[in-house]
C-alpha cells in the first residue's frame, strides 16, 4: 500500500520535462547565409575591428521564436497540472482501496458475528421444541404372559389349548404436546435359533392411524398374535421353555409433532425364560435383541 502513495510524491515533486534534444530542435535557428552574404546596406557588423550591428532574420522569425518560447512556457504548465491531477488520482485511488479493505473486514466479521448469533438462535429453539415435543414410547403392559400349548394326552386340568399366545404394546405419549399418529405394526413370531432373527425388522404392511392425535400422558394398546401358530405345539412349546425355540415380539409407531417432525418408535423383546438358577425372572426383554429393533427418534 506504500508503493503506489510513494509512486504519487514521486510524480508531483518531479515532473516529466521535455527534453534536451527537443528544446534545442525548438530554439529559433540563425541564419548564416545572412551573416555571409550581407547585402543589406542598413545592417553593420564588425569586421576587421570595425563594429557590426547584425541582424539575424527578418521580424517574422524573431516572432516565430517568441511564439515558441510561449507555447513552450504552457506545455510546461500543462504538465505540471497532469502531474498533480494524476498524483491526486493515485492517492485518492490508493485511499478508496484502503476504505474498500477496512468496509471488508468489517463485513467479514458483522457476517461471523451474526451467524454465531443465527446458529445460537436455531440450537435454542431446536432446544425448546426438542424440551415440548411429543414423545411416543412402546412397553408390554403384561411382561410375562402365560404361554399357551396343546398338552399331551393327560389329565383334563393339565390341558392349555383354551389359550392363545398374543402379545400386547402400550404406546403412550410421554411428551408434553400431542403426537399426530401416522401409522402402526406389532409382529409377535416364534424363531428356533437367535442367529434365525433378521438384522432388520420386517413389519409387513403397517396399519393406519389416520392422524388421530395423542394427547400428552395418552395411551393406546395394539395386539398381535403369535405366528405361524397361535397356540403352540406341546413340543415346541418344551423347547421355549428351555430356551432351545425363542418368541419375538417387536413393531414400531410413526408419528409427527405439533412442529410438523416426523418421528418414530421401535422396539423389540424376547420372552425370557431362566435356566438353572437364572436369577432374571421370566418375561421380556430387550437384551438379546439386535440394536435395529429399539430404536426412538
Amino acid at each position: 500500500m506504500k508503493f503506489p502513495i510513494l509512486v504519487a510524491l514521486l510524480l508531483i515533486l518531479y515532473p516529466p520535462t521535455p527534453s534536451t534534444a527537443a528544446q534545442e530542435n525548438k530554439k529559433p535557428k540563425q541564419a548564416p547565409n545572412d551573416i555571409k552574404n550581407n547585402t543589406n546596406p542598413n545592417s553593420d557588423f564588425r569586421q576587421d575591428g570595425v563594429n557590426v550591428n547584425v541582424v539575424f532574420g527578418t521580424p517574422q522569425t524573431r516572432g516565430s521564436a517568441d511564439h515558441g518560447q510561449e507555447k513552450e512556457n504552457k506545455k510546461s504548465s500543462t504538465d505540471w497540472w497532469l502531474a498533480g491531477f494524476t498524483g491526486a488520482l493515485v492517492i485518492v485511488g490508493v485511499l478508496q482501496w484502503c476504505v474498500l479493505r477496512k468496509h471488508e473486514k468489517w463485513m467479514k466479521r458483522n457476517v461471523r458475528v451474526v451467524t454465531k448469533i443465527a446458529l445460537a438462535a436455531k440450537q435454542s429453539a431446536a432446544a425448546m421444541s426438542n424440551s415440548e415435543r411429543a414423545w411416543i414410547t412402546a412397553s408390554p403392559p403384561e411382561p410375562a404372559p402365560q404361554i399357551g400349548y396343546i398338552s399331551p394326552p393327560g389329565p383334563p386340568e393339565a390341558a392349555r389349548t383354551d389359550t392363545r399366545n398374543y402379545f400386547a404394546a402400550l404406546f403412550k405419549n410421554e411428551g408434553r404436546t400431542p403426537a399426530i399418529r401416522e401409522n402402526a405394526a406389532v409382529v409377535y413370531r416364534l424363531f428356533n435359533q437367535l442367529n434365525d432373527i433378521p438384522p432388520d425388522p420386517d413389519y409387513g404392511a403397517r396399519g393406519r392411524l389416520n392422524d388421530v392425535p395423542l394427547a400428552p400422558g395418552g395411551s393406546i394398546k395394539a395386539f398381535a398374535f403369535l405366528q405361524p401358530n397361535v397356540i403352540l405345539p406341546y413340543d415346541v412349546a418344551q423347547a421355549v421353555f428351555r430356551q432351545g425355540a425363542f418368541l419375538l415380539a417387536y413393531g414400531v409407531i410413526a408419528y409427527r409433532d405439533v412442529f410438523e417432525r416426523k418421528h418414530e418408535t421401535r422396539f423389540g423383546y424376547i420372552y425370557h425364560l431362566p435356566q438353572g438358577g437364572d436369577p432374571i425372572p421370566s418375561g421380556f426383554r430387550t437384551e438379546k435383541v439386535p440394536a435395529t429393533y429399539n430404536r426412538a427418534t
